[in-house]
């Protein structure tokens, strides 16, 4: 889906928009610093095309650097330390840095990627419900956070009927396949190489509407205010590879279907 563009954290409508045309030098950014994870399709995209370089060339930036993160908490403290410019993260990480005093603003949205409730193939685990006294891993405060409460519910049970795990993904691998937790929510890609790779199985995913969560690209304020004309760049950017993406997809459907 196309991204739903816009700089509301600034206060600006899209009449009153600063556009990346008239950006003088004073006003250029020397460096866009830019944080990923694997599950950012768009930007993994974008990175592989070059085209966010591209078009920040084109207005008189020089350079823009990748940050790749496992998950979102570290990024939004990269963010709130100034450490990169702008991020892609799930609906969780944001509420728990701004309630840490992180100064940012959400300037896009668009959908999240899928998550799971993954448990090992032999694993007795059959629904929801039966995680009641199970070890769940899941990074703490990121989307898969949520994505747990919500599944919790959905079979009547609260955060205090498990035993919560607090992984990043590399780690909660690892406990995953030494048999150390009993399920583990995550997001693509980790779910599927989970499911590929270590025969994990889904009992719930994200394609539950109840389950489903949001994504966002955050900006810190510092960045967004100064450099409103170069954001604005970017996220024109994005929502190009975006609706690129959107249409390959659609034609490869289409022919699949003839």
């Amino acid at each position: 889906m196309p991204l739903a563009l816009g700089l509301a954290g600034l206060g600006l409508g899209r009449g009153a928009r600063a556009q990346p045309t008239p950006s003088t030098a004073s006003t250029l950014p020397k460096e866009v610093r830019i944080g990923f994870q694997k599950g950012s399709a768009i930007l993994v995209l974008a990175r592989k095309q070059q085209a966010i370089e591209k078009r920040l060339k084109s207005l008189g930036v020089p350079g823009v650097k990748w940050v790749e993160f496992q998950f979102g908490p570290p990024m939004m403290e990269a963010l709130g330390a100034g450490a990169i410019d702008l991020g892609s993260v799930g609906d969780t990480p944001p509420v728990f840095a701004q309630a840490g005093g992180a100064d940012l603003v959400y300037v896009a949205a668009n959908p999240s990627t899928q998550h799971a409730v993954l448990v090992p193939r032999d694993s007795p685990l059959r629904t929801l419900a039966d995680l009641k006294g199970k070890k769940v891993a899941f990074g703490k405060g990121s989307s898969a956070q949520n994505v747990t409460i919500k599944a919790l519910a959905t079979a009547g049970l609260t955060f205090q009927d498990i035993v919560p795990t607090y992984l990043s993904p590399a780690d909660a691998t690892a406990a995953f396949n030494g048999g150390n937790i009993d399920a583990w929510v995550v997001w693509d890609p980790y779910y599927a190489i989970a499911e590929q790779r270590y025969g994990a199985r889904a009992i719930a995913t994200t394609t539950d509407r109840r389950l489903a969560s949001s994504s966002y690209y955050i900006a810190s304020r510092d960045f967004a205010t100064r450099h409103p004309a170069t954001l604005e760049a970017v996220l024109d950017e994005l929502g190009q590879v975006t609706a690129s993406s959107v249409a390959g997809w659609r034609v490869a459907k289409s022919r699949l279907a003839m």
